[in-house]
This record gives C-alpha cells, structure tokens and sequence, in this order.
C-alpha cells in the first residue's frame, strides 16, 4: 500500500511516496549426507550400491514488514530522488534437533540526481543499498546475517524532442556481503564468508510505434567474480552468471475497439 502527494515548497516540486509492504512465507526441506563408493573416471563401473543417508526435516518460516518513503523533488531541469526504507524480518528454523530464531532489521538508503537539457539529454547518478534476510543457522546453530548490497551507477538517458524514442546507456558497480559458502569442515551446512561483485554497463532503447506498437531492445555486458570465498572459488565468476545479455521485444497493446 502507498500513498502519493504532489506539493510545492517555495520553487521546489515535490512527489512524496509513503508506503509499507509485507510478506509471509512458510516450507521445509529434507537433507542428509553420507559416503558412496569411489569411482573411477577413465575404467568407471557403473550400478554400485548407494546407501541413502538419513534425512534430516527442516522447517522455515518468517515474516518481513518493510516502511518506505521517496521525494523526488524538481527545481528548474535538475531532479533529485531521496529515499529511505526500514525493514523488520522474523524467521524461526526448526530441526529435529534444534530451535533457531532470529529477529534482523536495518535501514537502506537510495539517491539519484539528473538534470534534464532542453536538446534531450539528461546524465544521472544514483547510490542505492538492499537488505536481503537469510533463513536458517550454521553448524553450531548460530543464525545467518543479513546479505546486504551496495550499488553505484552513473549513466545517461536521451530522449529526442518531439519522439517516442527513449535511449539509455549506464555503467553500474554492485557488490553483495554476507553470502553463504559450503562448510569445509561439516558437510551439508553453510558457512557466511562470501563476497561477490559485478560491474558492467547495459544499453536499452524503446520507440513507440503507432497504432499500440512498440519496440525494446536491451544489451548487458557484466564482470561478475567471488571477491572472497573459503572454497577456491574466490575471483571465479558465480554460477549461472553470463557475461552478455541481449534481449528484444515486441509489444503491442489492443486498441479500443
């Protein structure tokens, strides 16, 4: 649920965006561990006997509120967006042989300042944070932080005068702390050592068409890797990261009648 409200202060214009959101979520999973026999890559011997291990029931659930607020504020061709948002997130893990709640909150932060030419150009900065809650505990019980990400961009828009066509080009730098690594030491838990970061640079252009046609392609270049990690996978990019992204819509809205 939000609430907008369009005022003036002196010659600043504002677009105040209040709102809250909540979520839910409830599952289990099964997991267990054990050995199997060896096998060999080059003279491999194929239907030997793997015992299943026991499996172990674990039950998640939690609850996250989320309060946020945004002013995007206009003085001449310049705009300013400010916004804030607190998040409260409970979660309860329950094993078979352990009880583990945990309760975390924090503030994000978002910033963005463009100025907008007459000829239709307008380059923009933003800062923005993310507060990502992680069910579930290590080996010793203990619950996971919060993963948490910062973001950098820098970019331009341009919008010819008197078109439909839109064009974005951005460079971003995103990195993520908190993330969760496989236990050395016990296997079949996590451990919070890992790092990651990805930069890269994206280009997109719509152009509205006539008669509800309209056209979006998009390009995404990314440098992913693991900055740190406690399984050699440390300047390794993650997986199912790809280094390019190319996608291309049509779309078309139903005219009245």
């Amino acid at each position: 649920n939000q609430i907008e409200k369009k005022f003036e202060t002196g010659p600043l214009r504002h677009t105040l965006l209040v709102g809250f959101d909540a979520q839910a979520y409830d599952g289990f999973y099964n997991s267990g561990t054990g050995t199997a026999p060896s096998i060999d890559i080059f003279n491999p011997v194929y239907g030997q006997t793997v015992l299943m291990p026991t499996l172990r029931r674990t039950d998640v659930d939690g609850t996250q509120y989320g309060l946020y607020a945004q002013d995007q504020i206009r003085f001449g061709n310049w705009i300013a967006t400010l916004a804030a948002r607190q998040d409260w997130a409970e979660s309860t893990t329950r094993s078979t042989t352990a009880l583990q709640k945990q309760n975390d909150s924090a503030p994000t932060t978002r910033f963005g300042l463009l100025y907008h030419f007459d000829n239709g150009l307008a380059p923009y900065v933003s800062y923005a944070e993310s507060f990502t809650p992680i069910a579930g505990t290590n080996f010793n019980g203990v619950a996971f932080q919060p993963e948490q990400g910062t973001q950098y961009e820098a970019g331009i828009k341009y919008q010819p005068p008197g078109t439909d066509i839109l064009i974005t080009a951005a460079y971003f730098d995103l990195t993520r702390q908190n993330l969760t690594t496989s236990d050395l030491v016990h296997i079949g838990y996590s451990v919070q050592v890992g790092a990651a970061r990805s930069r890269g640079f994206e280009f997109e252009a719509k152009v509205q068409l006539q008669d509800g046609w309209s056209v979006l392609g998009a390009y995404t270049h990314l440098d992913t890797k693991y900055t740190s990690d406690n399984s050699g996978l440390q300047g390794l990019v993650p997986v199912g990261v790809p280094d390019d992204m190319a996608s291309f819509w049509v779309h078309y809205d139903v005219q009245p009648g």
